[in-house]
């Protein structure tokens, strides 16, 4: 039984691997998380040791021959847990919702419109489409985060906005072409290219 159990075991961390290659195929060269899940990959692809060049087959082991396989395999899980968990501090979001615009004083009828915010909780930044990242003010960890543009580099960009996280209830201002009020509501997002 415990042959079977390690054997089901390194096949779901195969799955698993495969599919964390992927995501980490997709990030900036030398990210954190494509170091980390390459060392995981290595270190799945050494558990089966010597043998790894043939294939697999039943063989009747003993309990002591396959307890260290699963000793092996246990810090591979939480490699992949931890992997998880460093994927989980950038959120990218996709919004929907309304911008209107004041222009010399005069303010434009509401449009629809869409846009892209990035959250980033370890740099504590915040993205608007293409526009230069702003800092995030106090605690991240609050349902309400907030972002500020500081006052050198407000005369264009985001000025300021609120993302609400619990609803993805946003209100974000941009000093671009006069004032810029988009209102609207974010989901997150997956990179299509």
């Amino acid at each position: 039984m415990p042959a079977a159990f390690v054997l089901i075991l390194q096949q779901m961390l195969l799955i698993g691997a495969s599919m964390l290659t992927v995501v980490a195929l997709a990030q900036t060269a030398g990210g954190a998380f494509a170091n980390v899940l390459g060392r995981g990959i290595a270190r799945l692809n050494d558990v089966r040791g010597e043998n790894a060049d043939k294939p697999m087959t039943r063989k009747k082991t003993t309990p002591r021959t396959a307890q260290p396989a699963t000793i092996r395999i246990l810090p591979l899980i939480f490699l992949l847990v931890l992997c998880a968990e460093v994927s989980a501090e950038v959120a990218s979001l996709s919004c929907s919702g309304t911008v209107r615009a004041i222009r010399a004083g005069m303010s434009m009828p509401k449009k629809p419109w869409t846009f892209s915010l990035i959250i980033d909780i370890d740099k504590k930044t915040a993205t608007v489409n293409d526009l230069p990242p702003v800092p995030i003010m106090g605690d991240t960890s609050k349902n309400i985060i907030v972002f500020m543009a500081s006052r050198q580099t407000s005369n264009y960009g985001v000025s300021s906005g609120t993302l609400n996280r619990l609803t993805g209830a946003t209100r974000i201002h941009i000093i671009e072409d006069g004032l810029q009020i988009l209102i609207g509501t974010c989901k997150p997002a997956r990179k299509l290219l």
